[in-house]
């Protein structure tokens, strides 16, 4: 276990990254991020951006043996639930907060992915001409699979009871909403489906 490591975590909101964040603190240092677009060079992040509160890639370049890039994604439905009706949030994650639609039935009668989380999920997912390697976490399989979490993240296995429990919480939402969210977000939701627990690419 190499204790000077940090940690970079990445996700759009709303996927178990302040948990998974909180998680590693107890054993390395861990930056909680939300850039869109994860530079072809890693960079430190920090306060860049006056849009937003949360941190964002900057331009000092850093050693990718020292630090480690995850991105932890989840469905973009439960994704929006939690946080899509924010415009601070939206213009957080560099959504087109310009065209932020807070009411959710409208949002989807939009027919528009405001939030960019399509994109968001290919820019990590995706290798492109990045020059160190993102591991990506399927929020929904994670409890399934903590001992390979755990070896990848180079903390003992010992340590999984430590291990956040799973919370999912129960809303109420409009069946119209929820049809309008599935069709919208179709082929990403297909591609989290498909995804491992852990992939590193």
């Amino acid at each position: 276990m190499d204790t000077k490591k940090t940690y970079f975590i990445c996700s759009y909101g709303g996927s178990g990254s302040k948990m998974l964040t909180g998680f590693i603190r107890n054993y390395y240092e861990a930056l909680h991020v939300h850039d869109r677009c994860p530079p072809d060079e890693l960079t430190m992040p920090g306060k860049f951006n006056k849009i937003k509160i949360e941190n964002t890639f900057g331009k000092e370049k850093v050693d990718p043996n020292l630090y480690r890039v995850i991105f932890i994604f989840r469905s973009p439905i439960d994704a929006y639930l939690s946080r899509g009706s924010s415009l601070q949030h939206c213009k957080n994650i560099d959504g087109y907060y310009r065209n932020h639609i807070k009411d959710p039935l409208t949002y989807v009668k939009s027919g528009v992915d405001i939030m960019r989380y399509n994109e968001h999920f290919h820019n990590y997912t995706v290798k492109g001409n990045k020059k160190y390697d993102i591991i990506c976490i399927n929020y929904h399989k994670i409890w399934e699979n903590l001992e390979e979490l755990l070896t990848v993240l180079d903390i003992p296995l010992s340590e999984i009871k430590n291990f956040p429990p799973k919370r999912e919480k129960e809303k109420q939402v409009d069946a119209e909403i929820l049809t309008g969210l599935n069709y919208m977000y179709h082929d990403l939701l297909e591609k989290i489906k498909e995804m491992p627990a852990i992939k590193i690419v």
